[in-house]
């Protein structure tokens, strides 16, 4: 009789538990209400890259509205992109980093396809703002990169694996778009 309490006690502790716990072979993920589950390291990545690319936008268009007194609709369509995005990947949704990826397509669309970008990159001494509008467009472009790249790797991981384990190229990724931002500040500092 005690053993059988027991045993019931257990189970309704587990039912209880916030966090019900699944195994998947390799490791154990937590399974939250919602179909919410613990974040991997790639949506860590992404959600702070996102509020990163937030809060640059928002600077962004602040400095362009005193400066010029003008409104950058481009830049606005940035920054809300990146707050949604960094709203839904709070959220810790699995469908979270498909949307996430979504919207950091759209990003990039935006910065390649923005002529005072290209020619900001292609000159970083131009007259759209000089040196420090080079700088900003550097790190826009990199965090947009990085929320891009690891979103898509969070979904993929999200559907595809068992493992929530930070992956192998994960590290070299982030060497190769830090790489590309130290060297491009350099060059364009070197360029004038």
């Amino acid at each position: 009789m005690q053993e059988k309490e027991r045993i019931m006690s257990v189970e309704a502790k587990e039912s209880n538990d916030l966090a019900l716990r699944v195994e998947t072979g390799v490791e154990t993920a937590q399974v939250r209400p919602g179909g919410r589950q613990r974040r991997s390291i790639l949506e860590k990545i992404a959600f702070w890259t996102s509020l990163v690319g937030f809060l640059g936008g928002l600077g962004g268009s602040i400095a362009i509205t005193v400066t010029s007194g003008a409104v950058s609709p481009s830049i606005i369509i940035l920054a809300v992109s990146a707050l949604i995005s960094t709203v839904v990947l709070a959220t810790g949704l699995r469908w979270a980093p498909l949307m996430s990826t979504l919207l950091g397509g759209y990003n990039l669309y935006l910065i390649f396809t923005e002529p005072f970008v290209i020619q900001s990159l292609s000159n970083p001494y131009g007259p759209n703002g000089g040196f420090p509008h080079f700088v900003m467009d550097v790190l826009v472009v990199a965090c947009t990169i990085t929320t891009f790249g690891t979103s898509l790797g969070a979904a993929v991981q999200n559907y595809r694996s068992d493992s929530r384990k930070a992956p192998r190229w994960l590290l070299p990724a982030l060497g190769v778009v830090i790489g590309m931002v130290i060297g491009a500040i350099f060059i364009g500092a070197l360029a004038h």
